[in-house]
């Protein structure tokens, strides 16, 4: 089998697997997976009917990934086509319960593409459906939730196919001093943290991985630079031993020990704070939680929620942060 050959198989089989998974096929992942040029690519993606009669690829220009079509109708005519799923009434009810409970999310770009979703499997149900509404479902379900901050679409869906294509970004970058920077970064990962969406990703200008919130994010285009993940090993002792979403430059690593009051360890009990910790209730009623954190920033708000019923046992650093904030607090109410 020649070259050409060999590329035509392997591109045929990738375009099949994005058929049942989210994979965006692009020019540039194709031409980093076969090991050659774009231009080489564009001309395989035009003859790859000469191998496989009857196999027609189409474009999508907004996503800028090529697609299988299917049955050889064209691009428009396969987007038309209805994939069918059996459902049962308890998977409507999850997937509209799911919807639900997102629905503080409203604004956000995940939830309006899930809620077209969800409006599509609708319109296909049959008329003799009985299906619940958000209405009736609201009857009997509430949801709390912390005010969001806004995300614009088109920088959500730009960081997303980042993420996807592993695509080198240019972002302007706001702080919350209101300072705003250019930036070149590989994102990594997307991130949710108390419906707040951020992306963990390598800042080729601090030469870390840094965190970057969407929402403070005023623009975000391609360089033309692609990257691989595995160049970045860093982020995976981030994502195992982070506590929150923040984390320290210097790289340190904490192992906090922490022990809680008889009336609070069962409420500790019952849930996991972090994927490393360790748990241990004593026979006095009391619970002693330990586990590795990057930095004290969000341990030490988080320690503080708990008012009296936790102490800090360990690092004296953390005891020392917690002492300070407490001293900050009693100074404003001295006095008054």
């Amino acid at each position: 089998m020649n070259n050409a050959a060999a590329r035509a198989v392997e591109i045929y089989n990738r375009l099949c697997d994005a058929l049942h998974s989210d994979t965006r096929i692009t020019k540039q992942s194709l031409a980093r997976a076969l090991n050659c040029s774009e231009k080489t690519i564009q001309r395989d993606l035009e003859t790859l009917g000469e191998y496989f009669p009857g196999v027609q690829v189409d474009y999508d220009e907004r996503l800028k990934t090529f697609f299988l079509a299917q049955d050889g109708v064209t691009g428009d005519e396969f987007k038309k086509n209805d994939i069918k799923i059996r459902l049962q009434n308890h998977d409507l009810f999850v997937l509209l319960m799911s919807s639900h409970i997102l629905s503080h999310y409203q604004d956000s770009p995940a939830f309006v593409q899930m809620n077209e979703a969800l409006k599509r499997i609708a319109s296909q149900l049959p008329a003799n459906t009985a299906v619940l509404t958000h209405e009736s479902l609201s009857r009997s379900l509430t949801t709390l939730s912390k005010p969001l901050r806004p995300v614009d679409p088109a920088i959500f869906d730009a960081v997303k196919l980042g993420i996807e294509s592993r695509a080198e970004l240019e972002i302007a970058y706001r702080s919350p001093e209101g300072k705003v920077s250019q930036r070149r970064i590989h994102p990594l990962y997307l991130d949710n943290m108390d419906g707040d969406l951020y992306t963990i990703a390598w800042c080729l200008l601090r030469k870390q991985v840094r965190i970057f919130a969407l929402s403070r994010i005023s623009s975000a285009t391609k360089t033309g630079n692609a990257f691989t993940p595995d160049a970045h090993p860093v982020i995976q002792h981030y994502l195992e031993n982070r506590f929150g979403i923040f984390m320290d430059s210097s790289r340190r690593e904490y192992t906090i020990r922490l022990r809680f009051t008889p009336d609070q360890a069962p409420y500790v009990r019952e849930r996991t704070w972090h994927p490393k910790q360790k748990l241990v209730m004593r026979a006095s009623g009391e619970a002693d939680l330990s586990f590795p954190a990057t930095h004290l920033f969000e341990v030490v708000r988080w320690v503080l929620s708990w008012g009296p019923g936790v102490k800090v046992l360990a690092p004296p650093a953390l005891v020392n942060a917690v002492q300070e904030q407490i001293k900050a607090t009693l100074a404003q109410y001295e006095g008054k």
